[in-house]
């Protein structure tokens, strides 16, 4: 019979990517998902690791030190102000931001160019004047 993840342990997939400076909610939970699969993975081969274990073993595969700033006896980060994990989400992270600022702000463009279309200037001008008149 092949474990699965209860709640409280996608939950705490979450915290970890947290952790890791993962801000970005939709980057979360593509790697809890990877991050879920893969444990699942390994559970197949090896039923009898627990949670952290197999978490352990996945997050060093990832290039992640799970140790990193921990509390004794909890894989999850004790936290700590202004002191980040040297993260293996890193290439990641910086992938999907330099993704997302391109979707943006080709959005920006497209909305000042749509500004400036016909209608909207006309009636842009129009305003304008009427103000200056009063």
């Amino acid at each position: 019979m092949i474990k699965q993840q209860s709640d409280e342990q996608i939950a705490d997939l979450f915290l970890f990517c947290e952790f890791h400076d993962v801000k970005y909610y939709d980057v979360q939970i593509e790697l809890v998902d990877h991050l879920a699969s893969a444990i699942e993975k390994r559970w197949e081969t090896e039923p009898q690791l627990t949670f952290e274990e197999a978490l352990v073993e996945v997050a060093e595969q990832f290039g992640v030190d799970p140790f990193h700033f921990s509390r004794p006896n909890s894989l999850l980060p004790f936290p700590i102000e202004n002191i980040h994990a040297n993260s293996g989400f890193d290439a990641i992270i910086e992938a999907r931001t330099k993704s997302l600022e391109r979707k943006y702000n080709r959005m920006q463009i497209r909305y000042f160019i749509e500004f400036f279309k016909l209608p909207k200037l006309v009636m842009t001008i129009f305003s304008t004047l009427v103000l200056y008149v009063f």
